[in-house]
């Protein structure tokens, strides 16, 4: 009978070691000093924030006013002002 008991503590701490493998909210995606940036915003009040900014920015007479304007995200946002040749952003 003690050793019944013994098997039963035994199997009962080796199933409170398994961690539960339920998916996080965040898709396993860590937010830190780097990690959280403008890309992984999603909100339109930010996209429309940004947008707004950078039309500050340009020209009246930019090539790129329509291209912001229409963006969908603020990946696009940036694409839309991103030079070709160098990969940086020039307003």
């Amino acid at each position: 009978m003690r050793t019944l008991y013994m098997i039963l503590l035994i199997f009962l701490l080796l199933g409170c070691n398994q961690k539960s493998k339920e998916k996080s909210l965040t898709g396993g995606m860590k937010c830190g000093a780097g990690k959280c940036g403008a890309s992984m915003i999603k909100d339109s009040t930010s996209l429309g924030k940004k947008q707004m900014s950078i039309l500050k920015q340009l020209k009246k007479d930019d090539k790129r006013i329509d291209c912001v304007k229409s963006a969908k995200s603020i990946k696009k946002v940036y694409d839309c002002v991103r030079d070709r040749e160098s990969g940086r952003l020039k307003i």
